[in-house]
C-alpha cells in the first residue's frame, strides 16, 4: 500500500513539472521565431516593368552652353580680283580655315577665324592687256571674328565672320632657254584692309564630338594698295569655295 501510494505522488509531481515546463518552452520558441523572423529579410516582388538598375545621367547636349567648339576647313575654289592700274585677275584658288571658339547659348559658338587661300597662276591683265611674259601668284591671309549657329537636329550651320586681311601678288618669269631658270620679277605687298566671309555647311557625325561634312564659303577682302602705283596690285579681291569641313564639339 506504502509503494502505490508513492508511486502515486512521484506520478503527480511529474505531472506537474510538465504542465509547468511546457507553457515556457513553448513560449521561448515562440519568441525564437519571431526573432528569426525579424531578422531574414523579407522579399519584395519585383515590378517586370520596372529597370533592374537606376537610369544613370543623361549626357550632355551636343553644342551646349561652354562646350569647345573647333573647326578645320579646306577645300578648292574660284577667285577674281581687281585693283591698279586697271588690274584683273581670276583663276583655281585653294584654301585653309582654322576656327577656335566655344558656345555662349545653345548651339550658338562665337570663335576667332584664321584662314589663308592662294591663287595659282591666274589669268592676270593689266589695262586690258593680258601678261604672259610672267606668272603670278596671289596670296591673301585673313583674321576675323565670327559666329556659327547650328540647325539641329540636321547638323546644319551657317557662319559669318568679319575683321581684316592682308595680300601679297608674287610675279615670277619663266626662262624658256636651256636654262630653264624661273625668275622673281617683283612682289607687291599690300596694306591691312576689311574682310568678310559667310559659310553654310552640312556635316554627320562620326563619334559623340566629332563632325564630318561640307559647305560652301564665299569671302571678300578689301587691300588698298601700297603708295608706289608705279606698281601692279590687286585690292578687291572675292572666292567662292568647296569646304571639306572636320568639327569638335566637346559635351
Amino acid at each position: 500500500m506504502s509503494r502505490t501510494r508513492s508511486w502515486l505522488v512521484r506520478t503527480a509531481v511529474a505531472s506537474a513539472l510538465t504542465l509547468l515546463v511546457l507553457p515556457a518552452h513553448a513560449q521561448t520558441r515562440a519568441d525564437s521565431a519571431e526573432a528569426s523572423d525579424r531578422s531574414t529579410p523579407k522579399s519584395v516582388p519585383l515590378d517586370p516593368s520596372s529597370p533592374l538598375c537606376p537610369p544613370g545621367r543623361p549626357p550632355e547636349p551636343l553644342f551646349a552652353p561652354g562646350a569647345l567648339f573647333l573647326r578645320f576647313a579646306v577645300g578648292p575654289g574660284y577667285a577674281w580680283a581687281s585693283g591698279d592700274p586697271n588690274t584683273k585677275l581670276n583663276g583655281g584658288s585653294g584654301g585653309f580655315d582654322l576656327t577656335m571658339g566655344g558656345f555662349v547659348l545653345q548651339n550658338l559658338a562665337l570663335h576667332a577665324d584664321f584662314g589663308w587661300f592662294d591663287v595659282f597662276d591666274p589669268d592676270f591683265s593689266v589695262n586690258g592687256n593680258v601678261i604672259d611674259s610672267t606668272s603670278v601668284v596671289f596670296q591673301a591671309s585673313t583674321f576675323r571674328a565670327g559666329a556659327s549657329y547650328y540647325f539641329m537636329p540636321v547638323r546644319a550651320y551657317l557662319s559669318l565672320g568679319v575683321g581684316f586681311a592682308a595680300a601679297a601678288i608674287t610675279s615670277y618669269s619663266y626662262s624658256d632657254s636651256s636654262d630653264r631658270n624661273v625668275t622673281l620679277v617683283g612682289r607687291e605687298y599690300t596694306k591691312v584692309g576689311p574682310s568678310f566671309a559667310t559659310e553654310f555647311g552640312k556635316e554627320f557625325a562620326v563619334s559623340p564630338e566629332w563632325g564630318l561634312g561640307v559647305a560652301g564659303h564665299y569671302e571678300l577682302l578689301f587691300v588698298p594698295s601700297n603708295d608706289d602705283h608705279s606698281k601692279a596690285t590687286v585690292e578687291l579681291a572675292q572666292q567662292l569655295s568647296l569646304r571639306f569641313i572636320a568639327t569638335y564639339g566637346s559635351r
